[in-house]
């Protein structure tokens, strides 16, 4: 079963949620507030890319239009 983050309404408080799939119908409830009014959020992943020789990508966050959008580089040949 995967893990789903929440972000309460009332507190900004974020928690995860062991469900069956996303349209689980368990009833949410923020640990810290009580507060019912719960939002999924994207969980953060974090990665690492490299060559057989060593070499890691680059990668740059740039604002995209009021939106954060991140690029990679990939180390080799372009």
């Amino acid at each position: 079963m995967p893990i789903f983050e929440f972000q309460c309404v009332k507190c900004g408080h974020i928690q995860e949620f062991l469900l069956k799939n996303q349209n689980d119908t368990v009833e949410l409830k923020c640990e810290k507030c009580g507060g019912e009014e719960l939002t999924r959020v994207l969980s953060q992943v974090s990665y690492s890319v490299t060559t057989s020789s060593g070499q890691k990508a680059s990668m740059t966050s740039k604002n995209c239009g009021g939106n954060s959008c991140t690029t990679m580089s990939f180390p080799g040949p372009s």
